[in-house]
């Protein structure tokens, strides 16, 4: 007897749906024989003119509702539609993925040329180099500070972070020093500031260097020299205000720093939008690619199924006219037998024709 197979991996059309259609097309074979043993005793069909179509024909509409249901269970139609229109909205968001990506490549290779032409500013990284020489000299003048303090009778991290306060307290102080002197009117007025500002870090250096000896001295019994420590103080001075006077970027070094950094920015936001847009164009193909894969699973299923029941329905007709034969009373062979299903019954179909 055929049967239904079970389309095994099939995504749509559950196990009830495909047993519910296996009982059915059973229960219509059943009914096909018990017509099938009733016409043959009634001796039909008739020798000649007649056809085996008025006699399976109420079969062939239970077995044509069955492909209506098979249809309506797995939503065929609704699902077409719904890819079509789906696949309509990926081509056009890919068309336009696509355009984006081409202004985005555009716009990218503008702006990487402009920074492949466009030398970097000398001084784009002064203010780097400045800030670097500060610290070197801040880290250097806090450890020499601190052993003042701690001379004094502070403990460590009190001596630390006094000296480190001092040093701020220079470095600061270090970068008003060209802005002093440049108050001067004349060469000699600043040449005289420059003087005073030097005697008076110098007077503060001295004190701190003898202070140092003296406690060096008092403590070791030998003979320290306070001028080292205040030639060493005032080298870290002048490092500071070096620092301040000739890394210090001008106001045009400023503006040219500042339009290449722009340059840069452009082109790194040119290239984050196109690697965007081109991983948004990766994923619509993809799921674009997926909804083809997922409807072309839901017709294979159906196709089959559907394949399935018209072979049963062919069965079935063969099945009658066999049966039909062997429980006939009357005379001779009818001459419709000889005739094909094909020839009397013709499905409507939903699905592709796979069988």
């Amino acid at each position: 007897m055929k049967t239904i197979e079970t389309t095994a991996g099939r995504p749509s059309g559950s196990a009830q749906h495909e047993a519910l259609l296996r009982s059915q097309c059973a229960a219509i074979l059943l009914n096909v024989r018990i017509s099938a043993k009733q016409l043959g005793k009634r001796g039909l069909p008739m020798a000649r003119g007649d056809s085996m179509k008025p006699y399976f024909e109420p079969f062939f509409f239970e077995y044509q509702r069955l492909l209506d249901l098979n249809n309506a269970e797995l939503a065929c139609e609704v699902a077409r539609f719904e890819v079509m229109e789906h696949d309509a909205q990926a081509d056009r968001d890919i068309a336009g993925l696509e355009q984006d990506l081409a202004d985005a490549e555009r716009e990218f290779g503008q702006a990487e040329h402009e920074v492949q032409n466009t030398p970097a500013p000398a001084g784009r990284h002064a203010a780097l180099r400045r800030r670097l020489c500060l610290f070197v000299v801040a880290v250097f003048d806090t450890l020499l500070n601190a052993q003042y303090f701690q001379m004094l009778g502070y403990s460590y991290l009190e001596a630390a972070g006094l000296g480190s306060c001092f040093a701020g307290v220079l470095l600061i102080f270090s970068g008003f020093v060209p802005r002093l002197v440049r108050l001067g009117g004349t060469a000699r007025q600043r040449r005289l500031i420059a003087a005073g500002i030097l005697v008076f870090m110098a007077a503060i250096f001295s004190y701190l260097a003898q202070l140092r000896a003296d406690f060096a001295n008092a403590a070791h019994g030998t003979h320290f020299s306070p001028w080292f420590f205040t030639l060493l103080s005032l080298f870290l001075f002048a490092t500071a205000v070096c620092a301040h006077c000739f890394l210090t970027p001008s106001r045009a070094d400023r503006e040219a720093a500042e339009r290449y950094d722009a340059l840069l920015g452009r082109e790194r936001k040119a290239k984050a939008a196109k690697e965007d847009i081109a991983r948004q164009l990766a994923a619509t193909r993809l799921a674009k690619s997926g909804l083809r894969v997922a409807n072309s699973a839901v017709i294979h299923g159906g196709a089959m199924l559907e394949a399935q029941l018209i072979s049963a329905a062919r069965h079935a007709f063969a099945v009658l006219r066999e049966e039909a034969l062997r429980y006939r009373t009357g005379p001779g062979r009818p001459d419709c037998c000889d005739a094909d299903f094909d020839s009397c019954f013709a499905f409507h179909r939903y699905f592709p024709k796979i069988d």
